[in-house]
């Protein structure tokens, strides 16, 4: 009767596709396409803002970011909420910092690894999810760094029950999207779609 779309790009085809079809969806993101439809997302510029600013009020001045693949609205907006805190603090960007990859604790170590290899190396990393966060945990211990004094970590935190970020050693800084929340809004909007 109805589809929760999810994952879209700034121009997402299949939003464009449904809304001529008039086949009843929630898109659970956004995406630029003009046409109206209904939607729910987070203020991921916002929340990589307040992030990337932290750090800088902590006194970091090389702030890497690894989030999820280029070309997802989410992880656009975040890049640009990051580069936006850097540039009004004055602090150049650096395109070295900013990795756009899947999540995965693969993706945060090999990642972390190489950023960690700089001169100067990142300070600070936004992890763009919990996953990748672990990864990037276990890359800055494996460089011999302590993780929260020479290197710090916020992770974007999707509130899974089974890896929680107050139970980490040391408790990792997280901004906060609630993924069953989510989906419980986005049922509720699809119904009243339907209707």
């Amino acid at each position: 009767d109805g589809i929760i779309v999810t994952g879209p790009t700034l121009m997402d085809e299949r939003v464009a596709m449904l809304t001529e079809a008039k086949f009843p969806f929630v898109l659970h993101g956004r995406t630029n396409i003009a046409a109206p439809h209904a939607w729910l997302d987070i203020d991921n510029a916002g929340a990589f803002r307040q992030a990337a600013s932290h750090l800088i009020d902590l006194g970091h001045r090389h702030i890497a970011m690894i989030d999820g693949l280029k070309g997802h609205t989410f992880s656009e907006h975040r890049e640009m909420g990051y580069r936006e805190a850097l540039l009004e603090r004055g602090i150049a960007v650096d395109p070295r910092f900013i990795v756009h990859e899947r999540f995965s604790d693969e993706t945060g170590f090999h990642e972390a690894q190489r950023l960690l290899s700089y001169t100067p190396h990142p300070t600070a990393i936004l992890a763009g999810s919990m996953m990748t966060a672990l990864g990037i945990f276990r890359a800055i211990r494996s460089k011999g760094y302590e993780l929260g004094k020479e290197v710090s970590v916020i992770a974007h935190d999707d509130v899974f029950p089974y890896l929680n970020a107050s139970n980490m050693v040391p408790a990792m800084t997280t901004t906060r999207s609630s993924i069953r929340s989510a989906g419980s809004r986005i049922a509720e909007l699809l119904v009243r779609v339907l209707d």
